[in-house]
C-alpha cells in the first residue's frame, strides 16, 4: 500500500529490449551469405497481415515470387525479429518432409496444456514423442476397414442431404447459398463418424452441435477451424444422371467419375489449399546444432529456427504447373500425373506428419457432390464471384497476429487521453496537467518517486496548495485532489453512501482472494462481508485474540534476548 506500482515502467523495459533484440536479429541473413527480404522494422515481412491489407497465403505468395530472389531455392525473411526460412526448391521440400523428417517434426505452434485441453493433443499442435503416441493411436482408425465403416454413417447423413434438397429447392431451378449448407453436412458427418452422435444440421440450423462447433472455429487467442469447400460440376452431373445404359456400361461411368470428381477436387485444392503454408522448427536429432542445406544452398540451419513452406505459391508455380490459374484438372489424370513432381503438391502435407484425415476429407467432399450432382444441375450464380477473395480473419486461410488490434487500441488510447484533458479547464477546475499519456503520475511510472512523495508534490504545489481542490490526469482519466477538511469530511462520513466504493477493480473469476476483499469488494456485497466480518472484531473477540498473541510475543522476546 506504500506504493501501487503502475506498470508503464517495465513496459519502456519491454519494448527497449524487443527493439534491440530485432536490431540484433536483422544481421542474421546477411552475416550467414543467404538472400533475404528484410521487411521494415519490428513487423517484418508479414507487415500487410498485421495491417489487414493481405492475408498471409497473398503474403508468402509475394514472397515466394520476390523479383530478387524468385530464382534461389531459399529465401530468408524475417518475421517480427526472428529469422526464418522460405523455402522453393523441391528436393529440399522432400528432405524436410519425409527423407529429414526427424529433423523437422514439429510445428511452430504452441498450445499451453494447462489452459487449451483441446489444443494440449491436437495433432496440428503437439511436439514430438507426444505427437508420435497419438499419431499412432489414430492411424488405425482411418484404414480401409474403417472407412468403410465410416462410409455407411457417411451414406445416411447424405440421404438427409437429398431430403433437405428436395425439399429447399423442388424440381424448379433456384438460387441457394450453398456455403452453409456444405457447412451443415460437415458437420453432420464429423459428428457421427468422430463423436457417434447425431448432430442433425440439416435438418436444424441452429442445432447445438453446429452452433458449438462454429464457436470452436471463431476462439479468442484464439485456436478455431474451418474446412472443406465444394465446387460443383455440370458436367460430371450430366454423366451421373444417365441410367437407360447397361451394367457395364454403368460401372464405367461410376469408376471414370470416381476419378473425375478426384482430380477436380485436387485441382480445387491447388488454387485454394486448407492451409496457405506448412511450418516446422529445426531440432536436429543426435544432439547437432545445425542442418545442412547442402548440395541446394551453403547455408545451414540452426537448431529452433521456423521454416515454412508456402504451399499456396508453389501450387501456383508455373514451373511446376503451367498455367497456373486456369483450372485444368485434367492435368492430375492418371496419364499425367507422372509428370508432377511430388513435392510441388502438398494440399494435405507430406510426410509422416501429413493431414492424417486426408482420405476422410475425400470421402466426405465425394459423397456430398454425388448426392447433389446425381438430381441436380448447378450452375453459377449471377452474384457467385470470379476470383475468390480469402477472409483476412479466417483462421485456416490465415493465422492472424494481434497487432493490429494493439494499434486500434492504442489509437483509442491517445484519442481518449486527449478528449480528457479539456476536463478540468471546461469545468473551471484548477489542475495540473502533467505529460501526455501518463498524466500526473509520470515520475511514479518512471520510479522516480514513490506515490506517497508523488502526492505530497501534488498536494503543495505552490500555485494551488490554498485551493480546497485540484484536477490532477491520472493516464487519461480526470481525478481530484482533496484539500479542504470539510470535504473529506463529507466525502468519508457524512455523504459516503455516494461514495462507497475504491477505485480498485479484481476480476471476481480469477482472483478468488480479491473478489471477497474489503479493499477491493464493491456496493452491497462490501456492506454483506462487511457486516460479517465486523462481529469479529468486537472487544471481547479481541480479548481472545490477544491471548493467541501472547505465545509468539514471548517467543520473539526468547529470541531477542
Amino acid at each position: 500500500m506504500f506504493v501501487l506500482e503502475v506498470i508503464l515502467g517495465i513496459v519502456l523495459c519491454v519494448v527497449g529490449f524487443l527493439w534491440w533484440w530485432q536490431r540484433s536479429a536483422r544481421i542474421y541473413w546477411e552475416k550467414n551469405g543467404v538472400s533475404y527480404i528484410p521487411g521494415p522494422p519490428l513487423i517484418g515481412a508479414i507487415k500487410d497481415s498485421v495491417l489487414f491489407k493481405k492475408s498471409l497465403g497473398d503474403v508468402f505468395n509475394d514472397l515466394y515470387n520476390n523479383e530478387e530472389c524468385k530464382d534461389d531455392p531459399i529465401t530468408g525473411v524475417y518475421f517480427f525479429h526472428k529469422p526464418s526460412l522460405i523455402i522453393r526448391h523441391p528436393e529440399i521440400i522432400k528432405n524436410i518432409l519425409v527423407k529429414d523428417f526427424p529433423n523437422f517434426i514439429d510445428r511452430g505452434l504452441n498450445s499451453d496444456p494447462h489452459v487449451d485441453i483441446i489444443g494440449r493433443d491436437n495433432l496440428f499442435t503437439v511436439k514430438s514423442d507426444r505427437w508420435k503416441t497419438i499419431r499412432t493411436k489414430l492411424s488405425p482408425v482411418f484404414t480401409s476397414g474403417k472407412l468403410k465403416n465410416l462410409f455407411l454413417l457417411m451414406v445416411d447423413v447424405s440421404k438427409v442431404l437429398e431430403q433437405k434438397l428436395a425439399k429447399e429447392i423442388g424440381n424448379e431451378p433456384k438460387e441457394y447459398e450453398m456455403k452453409e449448407f456444405a457447412s451443415f453436412f460437415t458437420t453432420d458427418t464429423i459428428a457421427i463418424c468422430a463423436f457417434g452422435v447425431q448432430a442433425n444440421s440439416l435438418l436444424n440450423p441452429k442445432a447445438e452441435f453446429h452452433v458449438n462447433s462454429k464457436k470452436a472455429l471463431d476462439f479468442h487467442w484464439k485456436r478455431a477451424i474451418e474446412f472443406t469447400t465444394c465446387f460443383l460440376l455440370p458436367e460430371v452431373a450430366s454423366k451421373m444422371g444417365c441410367t437407360m445404359f447397361s451394367r457395364e456400361t454403368n460401372e464405367f461411368v461410376r469408376s471414370t467419375v470416381n476419378y473425375v470428381i478426384e482430380e477436380r477436387i485436387k485441382k480445387t485444392l491447388r488454387l485454394y489449399p486448407s492451409l496457405p503454408f506448412l511450418d516446422r522448427i529445426c531440432a536436429p536429432v543426435n544432439g547437432e546444432q545445425f542442418y545442412s542445406l547442402e548440395p541446394y544452398h551453403k547455408f545451414q540451419i540452426p537448431k529452433g529456427m521456423p521454416i515454412y513452406i508456402p504451399i499456396i505459391s508453389i501450387h501456383r508455380n508455373p514451373k511446376y504447373f503451367p498455367n497456373p490459374d486456369q483450372f485444368i484438372p485434367e492435368r492430375f489424370s492418371p496419364e499425367n500425373r507422372e509428370s508432377i513432381d511430388q513435392y510441388s503438391y502438398l494440399a494435405f502435407g507430406l510426410g509422416p506428419r501429413s493431414c492424417i484425415g486426408s482420405r476422410f476429407a475425400y470421402f466426405q467432399v465425394k459423397l456430398a457432390l454425388f448426392s447433389i450432382l446425381r438430381d441436380y444441375k448447378v450452375e453459377v450464380s449471377e452474384r457467385t464471384p470470379t476470383k475468390m477473395n480469402f477472409d483476412k480473419k479466417s483462421l485456416m486461410v490465415v493465422l492472424e497476429v494481434i497487432l493490429g488490434i494493439v494499434l486500434c487500441v492504442v489509437g483509442f488510447l491517445w484519442w481518449w487521453q486527449r478528449s480528457a484533458r479539456i476536463y478540468w479547464e471546461k469545468n473551471g477546475v484548477s489542475y495540473i496537467p502533467g505529460p501526455p499519456l501518463l498524466g500526473v503520475v509520470k515520475d511514479a511510472m518512471m520510479f522516480k518517486k514513490s506515490f506517497g512523495d508523488l502526492f505530497y508534490d501534488i498536494y503543495y504545489h505552490e500555485k494551488f496548495k490554498d485551493d480546497p481542490i485540484t484536477g490532477v490526469y491520472f493516464f487519461h482519466k480526470p481525478s481530484l485532489i482533496i484539500r479542504h477538511p470539510e470535504i473529506i469530511k463529507n466525502i468519508l462520513v457524512k455523504d459516503f453512501p455516494n461514495f462507497i466504493d475504491r477505485g480498485i477493480n479484481s476480476d471476481p473469476h480469477v482472483d478468488g482472494i480479491g473478489r471477497d476483499n474489503l479493499f477491493s469488494v464493491k456496493g452491497a456485497r462490501w456492506k454483506t462481508i462487511r457486516t460479517k466480518l465486523s462481529p469479529v472484531f468486537t472487544s471481547g473477540k479481541l480479548k481472545n485474540l490477544f491471548l493467541l498473541m501472547r505465545p509468539i510475543n514471548f517467543s520473539e522476546k526468547r529470541l531477542i534476548t
